[in-house]
């Protein structure tokens, strides 16, 4: 039959060559669970856009099992040899679930010509990235920013982005507000509004990650930020095994393409550390910063008024580099109660006195 498989998200799909007879035919199986002594999935079999069968769960180990499905597909649609379908589909799907991500040879390749960034130098592309800080210094506004330039593909200032499709997880405010920041900073920085997914979530990363993975894929999501990790992360924050599986999880995000996504994950700070150190890490375990591979602490500017608020951003940490130069940025508003118009400029880091 020469089936073909894509992975999309937590979905194997099968499918067949055109010009065949069972070329209109996709077999879909999602969340397939190996975590006991059977394997199930939920198996959906479409035929063009008609649906033979309607999603049902299947014990993939089972012959009974797939005898019913099969029953159940000629039924509807008598044409076909449903049961060598079925068969053949459910072991490609389980071949290939097994086989996880492939295995490569580091010999092979070279250093690449430049380290690659979604934004450079904040977001490094397909890695985990953090931005962090007190509350209220404006690193939500900042995220926003970076979202705006990254989806609508227009540089600003210094910031150079590479296009991709956005998609923006809310766990601290809801769509109407971040609805109205995103419009007014178009209109400060001058580009069209692009088009940003947006998510108001209530429910952690990691008891979310299957319908946020399918989500990502189907939507070919490039680049994803959380706003914020206490919320996001699904239990203490100062528990390391809550801080791990909240980067597993994010780490699970594939694109339509099956490409790591970029991440931005928004984090709190603790005020002891910040005003005995002067400097400070992301609130919590200290998984927060072994697994973040880039990492920059935002500091406000004692010269920041109502409609102008000066930050700095440092960059704290940087796994595949030497780190970055501080930077500093002006954000102006034209309303100090609903704005309509928001800049971001940047500025030199000599006007920051934190930096």
């Amino acid at each position: 039959m020469d089936e073909t498989i894509e992975r999309q998200g937590t979905k194997y799909i099968v499918s067949y060559p055109p010009g065949t007879v069972y070329e209109d035919i996709k077999i879909q199986y999602k969340n397939v669970d190996t975590s006991g002594k059977d394997q199930y999935g939920l198996i959906t079999v479409l035929y063009g856009s008609e649906k033979v069968l309607k999603e049902s769960q299947l014990n993939m180990l089972s012959d009974g099992a797939r005898g019913k499905i099969a029953v159940k597909c000629n039924s509807k649609m008598p044409v076909f040899e449903w049961g060598d379908i079925i068969d053949n589909a459910n072991d490609l799907v389980r071949e290939t679930y097994a086989q996880g991500n492939p295995v490569i040879n580091l010999k092979e390749g070279s250093i690449q010509d430049s380290l690659q960034y979604l934004v450079d130098p904040f977001l490094i592309l397909g890695r985990h990235n953090v931005l962090y800080g007190h509350g209220g210094l404006g690193k939500s506004w900042f995220a926003l920013y970076l979202a705006a330039l990254v989806a609508s593909g227009k540089s600003h200032g210094k910031l150079y982005p590479e296009p991709a499709n956005v998609l923006y997880i809310d766990y601290e405010s809801e769509g109407q507000d971040i609805r109205n920041r995103l419009h007014a900073l178009c209109n400060g920085i001058g580009i069209e509004v692009p088009n940003i997914h947006y998510r108001d979530q209530r429910t952690p990363i990691p008891k979310d990650e299957d319908r946020l993975r399918d989500l990502v894929a189907e939507l070919d999501i490039g680049f994803v930020i959380v706003d914020s990790a206490a919320a996001a992360c699904g239990g203490e924050p100062e528990n390391a095994g809550v801080a791990a599986s909240y980067w597993n999880s994010l780490s699970a995000l594939e694109n339509a393409k099956g490409q790591p996504i970029t991440d931005l994950t928004i984090a709190h700070v603790s005020k002891a550390e910040a005003s005995e150190k002067g400097s400070s890490t992301p609130y919590g375990s200290v998984f927060w910063w072994n697994y973040a591979r880039h990492a920059w602490e935002i500091k406000k500017n004692n010269t920041s008024n109502k409609l102008e608020t000066y930050f700095g951003l440092s960059n704290t940490k940087s796994n595949s580099t030497a780190g970055d130069k501080p930077r500093n940025f002006k954000t102006i508003f034209d309303n100090g109660k609903l704005a309509t118009k928001v800049n971001i400029i940047e500025t030199d880091v000599t006007e920051n006195d934190s930096l």
